[in-house]
């Protein structure tokens, strides 16, 4: 949920698309948006309980520490690809079975 209400939330107003499918024996989620980007510099930076981009953004920063929490409990990964201007994709890989 912390990914979904992310991209809506910094998708400017775009669509946000999500995928959820197996990708060689796994679960695979991806959730991307058509928002600013994160620059690089930020990209990891972000994954660090109460860090936000600004602080004019609304919440207090835990959502994706949650989410990676959740992710790393399952013994899976989640990573970001975002460039500043493209928009963002998270992926969420966690094992099948």
């Amino acid at each position: 949920m912390n990914l979904v209400s992310n991209a809506v939330k910094y998708g400017a107003g775009q669509p946000v698309r999500v995928e959820l499918g197996e990708h060689h024996g796994a679960a695979r989620l991806v959730v991307a948006d058509k928002g600013p980007g994160i620059p690089p510099q930020d990209q990891e930076r972000i994954f660090q309980p109460f860090s936000r981009l600004s602080d004019s953004q609304q919440g207090v920063g835990l959502g994706l520490w949650i989410a990676r929490k959740i992710v790393q409990a399952h013994s899976g990964t989640i990573e970001i690809a975002s460039r500043p201007g493209d928009g963002t994709r998270v992926t969420v890989v966690l094992p099948s079975g």
